[in-house]
């Protein structure tokens, strides 16, 4: 499925929406991690970054960390560093034998959340989000089972009963675990979108803002973002200068008022796509973006998709505002559940013509900025081809406004 509303300065916007057929479907650097180190060793540490090769040891903190100090890291997973022991200022020597200065190490694993505890001896304690979350059921399994044990002790001859206890134990606490998970994933969820919309603002003013740099490059392929339920993709040279000629002539003649989400005037016109005639520009082009999307194992096919759609915007006056594309949602993100038959599912934006300045997309949510190039495309999924599960809100799209120059998109 595939789906653009823009509101631009100049140009005119062309939507092509592709929608799930009746069979089945078939954030930044994923290694990054911050850490935290909290030394409580009654000593004051130093941290090394090892490299990897030639073991060579770069300081990662100045001066150094004071006892009951904290210091947070940005790193990578499998990332090594030593954590080393610094002399007593009182006494000049260190704590370990002979009055050598102590070392231990420690790796960055692939869990969130890590906290690196340097205790006393300079023994490490490494915990993150698996071993929280272990430590927590722990905590919770054993109440619950001590008060079975408990209530057998006194009175064993309702052994059924206090198994039934048991598990009523169980369930409730991890009901209420469940809960304040949830509170606090809405509570981020709400961080984000607020901070998303000051964001964009901040990017779209600066016309010098770069790119996002991509998580993955293959040839003229760039993965910008490759989630359980959300992909973007910028593919180069995807759409060509006689496709989109063809594009815009089609939609000339048929061009009608209609409003937008956004600031500013434009005007619709629904362009018929011929899926049947082989050699015809514009089935040429719809059938690109619904082989594209099957190599992403969507279940797409060209029976039941609608026309393209083209917008095209009216030039403002002196006094009238620059349009400007709201964030909007192709899938389902306001009320995200398993897909249906004919739910949108993905939207392909092909870039015939760009702006001097302003016209980058973004991905608020998801902390993308996409500059294109003439020829471009934009192509982005918002479900999960495994569960079959929508996107909650990282699809959610929109376009920094045309400041200078012109646009034109198919999509």
């Amino acid at each position: 499925m595939i789906e653009c509303r823009m509101n631009l300065r100049y140009g005119w916007v062309a939507v092509l929406l592709l929608y799930v057929g009746t069979g089945m479907i078939d954030a930044r650097d994923p290694k990054a991690r911050s850490i935290t180190i909290q030394n409580e060793s009654g000593h004051k540490v130093e941290a090394f970054w090892v490299h990897p090769q030639t073991k060579e040891k770069v300081l990662q903190t100045d001066p150094h960390i004071f006892n009951g100090a904290t210091f947070n890291l940005n790193s990578f997973v499998t990332h090594h560093f030593e954590v080393r022991e610094l002399p007593s200022t009182k006494t000049g020597v260190c704590g370990g034998e002979n009055q050598s200065c102590r070392l231990s190490y420690f790796t960055v694993n692939e869990n969130e959340f890590q906290r690196i505890y340097v205790r006393k001896g300079m023994q490490l304690e490494h915990e993150d989000s698996k071993t929280i979350a272990q430590d927590e059921a722990a905590s919770m399994l054993a109440k619950c089972h001590t008060k079975a044990k408990e209530s057998i002790a006194t009175t064993p001859e309702n052994a059924d009963a206090i198994m039934d206890d048991l598990v009523a134990c169980v369930e409730s606490s991890t009901s209420e675990a469940l809960e304040k998970s949830n509170k606090e994933i809405e509570f981020q969820a709400g961080v984000r979108t607020n901070m998303a919309d000051l964001l964009e603002t901040y990017v779209c003013s600066d016309p010098n803002f770069n790119m996002t740099e991509p998580d993955e490059e293959h040839g003229s392929v760039k993965v910008m973002l490759d989630g359980k339920t959300i992909k973007v993709i910028m593919i180069a040279d995807f759409v060509n200068e006689k496709e989109c000629e063809a594009m815009e002539k089609a939609a000339d003649f048929k061009l009608r008022a209609a409003g937008i989400s956004g600031e500013g005037k434009v005007a619709l016109a629904g362009i018929e796509i011929p899926w049947d005639k082989r050699n015809n520009v514009i089935a040429t082009v719809g059938r690109r973006v619904i082989d594209y999307a099957k190599s992403q194992n969507l279940d797409v096919s060209d029976e039941g998709q609608e026309n393209i759609l083209s917008f095209q915007s009216v030039v403002p006056g002196k006094d009238e505002e620059i349009g400007r594309d709201l964030p909007s949602c192709d899938g389902e993100c306001a009320d995200p559940t398993k897909v249906q038959p004919g739910n949108r599912i993905a939207t392909m934006v092909m870039h015939c013509k760009v702006p001097t300045q302003g016209g980058a997309a973004n991905f608020r949510n998801a902390g993308l900025h996409l500059i294109p190039k003439v020829g471009s495309a934009i192509f982005y999924s918002y479900v999960d081809v495994e569960t079959e599960n929508m996107d909650t809100g990282f699809s959610i799209r929109s376009a920094c406004p045309v400041v200078e120059g012109e646009s034109k998109i198919v999509t």
